[in-house]
């Protein structure tokens, strides 16, 4: 289930301006990483979300992640999506904002059953 909320972070469309948009986050994050790692990664919108998938993945390979490890990963995650969501509803843009939900979505369910498993 990790593994799928890791894919479907990376399938969120990011736009801005009128009409321009950077892709989904995976090629944003590409083009920025392709660079070397300068001045552009270190600007929070992208360094949080990043750290959240760092932490996802670390939690993916865990055999048994804690609930507080899986909890950050998402939400540090989920501020990204949250916000991408937030913007294109605002603007109007239906179909960036949809490409938000399966992240959002899937990312609750993970946390409302873990914390099931985590209560006993």
């Amino acid at each position: 289930m990790l593994l799928l909320a890791f894919l479907s972070f990376l399938c969120c469309i990011l736009s801005w301006g009128n009409g321009s948009g950077g892709g989904t986050f995976a090629q944003l994050e590409y083009g920025i990483l392709a660079r070397g790692f300068r001045k552009d990664l270190l600007h929070p919108a992208l360094l949080i979300p990043f750290a959240g998938q760092v932490l996802l993945l670390y939690a993916i390979f865990c055999r048994r992640p804690r609930f507080l490890l899986t909890l950050s990963a998402l939400l540090l995650c989920g501020l990204l999506a949250f916000f991408v969501l937030l913007i294109n509803l605002l603007s109007h843009h239906w179909m960036e904002a949809a490409s938000t939900l399966p992240y959002l979505s899937l990312s609750l369910y993970i946390l409302l059953s873990r914390k099931q498993l985590w209560r006993g």
